[in-house]
C-alpha cells in the first residue's frame, strides 16, 4: 500500500509541467556553464602559449578538466618570471646571507 502511494506520487511529479520546466532549466544551465568554461579554458590556453615565448617566464599550463570546474587554478596563478641576479658565472647569492655555511674541517683550537 505504501509502495503504491509513493510510486503514484513520483509518477505524478515526473509528469507535471513544473518538473519538465525545472529539468529543462537545469539542462540549459549546464550547457551554458560548459560553453562559458570552455571559452575561458581556450583564453587561458592562448595566454599560456604566448607566455612561453620568453625563456625567463615559467608558465603552468591550464588544466583541461577546468572546463567542468574552476578549482584553484586562478588562485595559484599561471606563470611567474624568473630573473637571475648576476648569472651563472657571477657570485653565489647564498654566500651573502651565510645560508648553508659549512665550517672547515680543520680546527683552530
Amino acid at each position: 500500500m505504501f509502495r503504491e502511494l509513493v510510486l503514484k506520487e513520483i509518477r505524478d511529479n515526473v509528469r507535471s509541467l513544473k518538473f519538465l520546466l525545472a529539468s529543462l532549466a537545469i539542462v540549459l544551465l549546464v550547457i551554458a556553464s560548459f560553453q562559458t568554461m570552455r571559452a575561458e579554458y581556450h583564453r587561458r590556453l592562448a595566454r599560456f602559449s604566448s607566455a612561453n615565448q620568453d625563456p625567463s617566464d615559467v608558465s603552468i599550463p591550464p588544466n583541461p578538466l577546468s572546463i567542468f570546474v574552476k578549482g584553484r587554478d586562478e588562485l595559484i596563478g599561471g606563470s611567474f618570471r624568473y630573473k637571475p641576479t648576476i648569472g651563472i658565472s657571477g657570485p653565489n647569492p647564498m654566500e651573502d646571507h651565510a645560508v648553508g655555511f659549512i665550517p672547515p674541517l680543520t680546527s683552530s683550537l
